[in-house]
């Protein structure tokens, strides 16, 4: 016995005139859209007629490789803000665009973008001085500085006088890479000898090892100031990581706090800063300080009289006089420094140290 549907279906197919062909149960068979040839990049393919870009790209497995956000020093902030482009026949497509027969599909990868910079404005009083400062003198005017939007991080500061510099009929010695014993005690011993007070810059991890030192020298009546903890210089201050300049700088000011001085100069090694030095020791209540007169006196081969030739030759009122009592022999130096101070005091100039209190 037939069942019921197939009878119905043989009725039917009388009426119409039709065979037993009409009654199949076979699902009827669907043409597939033919293939267009398109071209990606330079290559080309075949895809099934009216197929999206979005489709394309998901069928030969491609897609742009986005950008991103770096903040000043090239690293990365936010990944994949920029998405880059789709082109189709040179023209910005969506993954929507319906792919024509012979069109050309191009991918655009997102560049990377640099965060945008931001300027702040500081008024300098005549009685401020300058941060870098390289020189006693003060002036009015205006300091810029310039500092990634959403990093924070500092690319520079500049400082634009808007009157002619104070300078003082002064000069500030200064005495970095120490303490060193064998010389610091005799520099100490010529600057009573001569009723001068100085500045020394010195080095954290020999404050550790010679607190006594650093205490005589403070008790002097010299300013004790920062000058890193080891005095990185391969590579330089202003080349390391920001988190690395803070623990030089730190480790330096702990140990000082521990035999009673707070520093309020610091002195980057090799006079290596920029602006996340400068900003890194303002942040600890340092100002930066680097120097206008070098006589080389730390290269061991410099002899007594090139050190004085070369400081009396360039001092001038509001020099800063960089000289060392560490970081190698210092014995020309010890042996120049009373012919620097008549030198100087024959020139007209006073002698002061710098800091809080001085300069």
């Amino acid at each position: 016995m037939r069942p019921r549907g197939t009878l119905a279906c043989l009725a039917i197919a009388a009426v119409l005139g039709g065979g037993l062909g009409a009654c199949s149960n076979q699902t009827p068979q669907v043409t597939p859209a033919p293939d267009i040839p398109i071209q990606i990049g330079k290559e080309k393919r075949f895809v099934p007629e009216g197929s999206t870009l979005g489709e394309t790209l998901k069928l030969f497995k491609l897609r742009a490789k986005p950008g991103n956000l770096l903040d000043v020093d090239g690293e990365v902030l936010e990944k994949g803000t920029n998405p880059g482009e789709m082109l189709v026949n040179g023209e910005r497509a969506t993954r929507a665009t319906v792919i024509q027969p012979r069109d050309k599909i191009k991918l655009v990868d997102g560049k990377d973008e640099t965060e945008s910079l931001q300027k702040t404005k500081e008024r300098i009083s005549e009685k401020q001085a300058q941060n870098p400062q390289y020189t006693l003198g003060r002036a009015p005017g205006t300091q810029i500085t310039t500092v990634g939007e959403v990093s924070g991080k500092p690319v520079s500061i500049v400082f634009r006088p808007s009157h002619k510099a104070n300078v003082p009929n002064e000069v500030a010695l200064t005495f970095d890479d120490g303490p060193n014993p064998p010389y610091t005690n005799q520099i100490l011993k010529t600057l009573k000898r001569f009723h001068v007070d100085a500045t020394f810059f010195v080095i954290g991890y020999l404050v550790d090892r010679y607190p006594g030192l650093v205490k005589k020298t403070e008790r002097a009546g010299h300013a004790v100031e920062n000058h890193s903890w080891d005095h990185p210089l391969n590579p330089p201050l202003a080349e390391l990581d920001q988190r690395l300049v803070e623990g030089q700088l730190e480790r330096t000011s702990d140990a000082l706090d521990k035999v009673g001085i707070t520093p309020t100069l610091f002195r980057p090694p090799g006079g290596s800063y920029d602006g996340t030095v400068v900003q890194v020791a303002h942040g600890m209540g340092m100002r930066t300080v680097i120097w206008t007169v070098d006589p080389h006196d730390y290269f061991d081969e410099t002899s007594k009289d090139e050190i004085v030739n070369r400081v009396l030759n360039q001092v001038r009122p509001g020099s800063i006089v960089l000289l060392h009592d560490g970081g190698g022999n210092q014995s020309s130096t010890v042996k120049a420094l009373p012919e620097i101070i008549k030198g100087i005091r024959k020139k007209g100039l006073d002698l002061k140290p710098m800091g809080e209190s001085g300069s």
